[in-house]
């Protein structure tokens, strides 16, 4: 549908925001906490999540 894959795809990107958002980000705080002692924090992800949802909004909307 025209209106449904848009939102799927920025759900999936918007996922990469925080950390309970993928699983792969709660694999990785569990990771870190185990190894280092401290698990990331809610918004650890945002920085780097933020911009690859970005770019990765920019490049749907133009395909």
């Amino acid at each position: 549908s025209i209106l449904l894959m848009p939102l799927a795809f920025g759900s999936l990107l918007g996922g990469l925001i925080t950390l309970i958002g993928t699983p792969p980000n709660i694999i990785i705080a569990n990771f870190r906490a185990h190894s280092q002692g401290e698990p990331f924090s809610m918004f650890a992800f945002s920085p780097v999540g933020l911009g690859v949802a970005l770019v990765g909004v920019v490049f749907i909307a133009t395909v």
